[in-house]
């Protein structure tokens, strides 16, 4: 090592003073010694390098040998002393804490959704389905297997793909809507073509990435049965009443 800066001494622990003249391999994990050994060979006898140019993630060691991850841009030069090598590392801990806090909650989160009785599909923001429960399988009869990465509107009758789309567009365009936050009634499309009443509540929300779509949906199909056969009974009830006053009135 021939320079060293104060991030560098922030990052590892070690001063300018304990760092200058020593082999770069007291910044690395053990089970790094022996690529790195063989790329610094490679370089030499060959003039390439496998990671020079690139950023990559690797592991750093630090004084107090804590192993941590890193990102680090690597570049080489040469001059008429020798062949050099200068390396920008980053310390990436938080954003490592970051991604496998958000990789346990959406562990979770499929956790959660396969455990409930209603279907729970999660579409991104170009219609795709990224997620599929076992509620949703029973009720379009569709495997995940079959609907991962497959357009939300294989689940929606032709009448009604056209008013889906327009709205998904007004939706990114002018991000109004008129059915997110709410509950509504449709039809729900199943794998084999038949049509299925559904109760549908919508949400969407953002990431650093894009924006998801999430709908929880109720097969209603017992409850419309329910509701027509009231209605037939009304009905019936009031021709019955009809006629009996028909009766009376000729009477």
């Amino acid at each position: 090592i021939i320079s060293w800066n104060k991030a560098a001494e922030t990052i590892f622990g070690y001063t300018e003073d304990e760092v200058l003249g020593k082999p770069a391999t007291i910044l690395m994990p053990e089970a790094y010694l022996a690529p790195h050994q063989e790329g610094m060979e490679h370089k030499r006898l060959t003039g390439e390098s496998r990671i020079g140019g690139q950023t990559v993630e690797v592991h750093g060691q630090r004084k107090d040998g804590s192993v941590f991850p890193t990102e680090i841009s690597l570049a080489h030069w040469k001059t008429s002393e020798g062949l050099f090598s200068t390396v920008i590392i980053s310390d990436i801990t938080g954003r490592k804490q970051a991604e496998n806090a958000l990789r346990e909650s959406e562990e979770r989160f499929r956790a959660v959704a396969q455990s409930a009785n209603e279907a729970v599909v999660v579409a991104d923001d170009s219609g795709a389905i990224v997620t599929w429960n076992k509620g949703a399988e029973k009720i379009f009869l569709y495997s995940e297997q079959e609907t991962l990465g497959q357009p939300v509107s294989i689940l929606i009758p032709e009448p009604y793909r056209t008013r889906h789309q327009e709205a998904l567009r007004r939706f990114h365009t002018t991000g109004e809507t008129r059915v997110i936050g709410t509950t509504y009634q449709a039809s729900g499309l199943r794998k084999d073509g038949s049509e299925v009443p559904v109760e549908i509540s919508l949400a969407s929300w953002d990431t650093a990435q894009r924006k998801y779509y999430s709908a929880i949906i109720r097969d209603i199909s017992e409850r419309k049965r329910a509701e027509e056969e009231i209605l037939r009974n009304y009905e019936a009830e009031g021709r019955r009443t009809i006629r009996l006053m028909k009766i009376l009135q000729l009477s």
